[in-house]
């Protein structure tokens, strides 16, 4: 997080990513607020006759509202779905990440994705992509399939509104990337990078193996185990394609 805020300079706002919003607001939520009504002070239009000042502002409210979202995403909470079968669910999440296609809430050992009904055929594409995962050898699955979700998934139902699909996080201790990220403030120390990619590249063999586009690599999908030095990859199946064959949707 930058401490000198009334120094920086236009370049230097606009060259923040919005998807590092911590990289300008940290801390809890009193500082974010506090760094927030010290920029716009600087940069809102009304007060800065710059040409530039309104797109400048405009970032800085995305990255502010970006915070504000992860803020709330740290929190974590109780998850409770109504199935349309009458069963109900309770998810004691730690994190929760809204993406383009609803919200992932991220627990102690699963994984769950609130999709909305609209995107019935990515789940549906999803789960016909991940029954199909299959290996050379059983030597082949004991060292890939503890790094892709499960198939049947934990758990998988309908709302009134969305689709949830329940994954189990395999070892329990796994971490989302972007979390992990978060917590170190952006970087990973380069010997952690190795190992990261590493992991990255044997699953991408074994995607290639397989005739698999994955399609959706991210922080947002990925998930890390520190002690095991590994990457499992459970989220973004919903992009996922065998190579060859068209996409049934892009990444937002």
């Amino acid at each position: 997080m930058v401490t000198n805020l009334s120094n920086l300079s236009a370049a230097s706002l606009l060259a923040i990513p919005e998807h590092s919003p911590e990289r300008l607001f940290g801390g809890g939520a009193d500082d974010i607020k506090k760094a927030f009504r010290l920029l716009a002070m600087k940069w809102h239009p009304d007060r800065n006759s710059e040409a530039g000042a309104h797109r400048v502002f405009q970032h800085i409210k995305c990255l502010y509202e970006k915070s504000e979202e992860r803020l709330e995403a740290r929190r974590g909470g109780v998850l409770q779905l109504a199935a349309v079968d009458g069963k109900h669910y309770e998810i004691n999440y730690l994190r929760c990440h809204r993406f383009e296609l609803g919200s992932m809430y991220v627990a102690g050992t699963v994984a769950a994705f609130v999709i909305d009904l609209a995107h019935a055929d990515l789940v549906e594409a999803a789960e016909r992509m991940i029954r199909k995962l299959d290996y050379a050898d059983d030597r082949m699955r004991q060292q890939i399939a503890p790094h892709l979700p499960a198939s049947p998934f934990a758990g998988a139902f309908r709302t009134a509104h969305a689709w949830v699909i329940v994954m189990r996080k395999r070892p329990d201790q796994l971490l989302l990337l972007r979390d992990v990220l978060e917590h170190l403030g952006g970087r990973l120390h380069p010997r952690h990078v190795a190992w990261v990619v590493s992991s990255l590249l044997n699953l991408c063999c074994y995607f290639q193996h397989a005739g698999i586009a994955h399609n959706a690599l991210s922080l947002d999908t990925c998930f890390l185990s520190p002690p095991d030095h590994s990457v499992a990859v459970l989220g973004g199946w919903w992009y996922a394609a065998r190579l060859g064959e068209r996409m049934t949707a892009a990444p937002a």
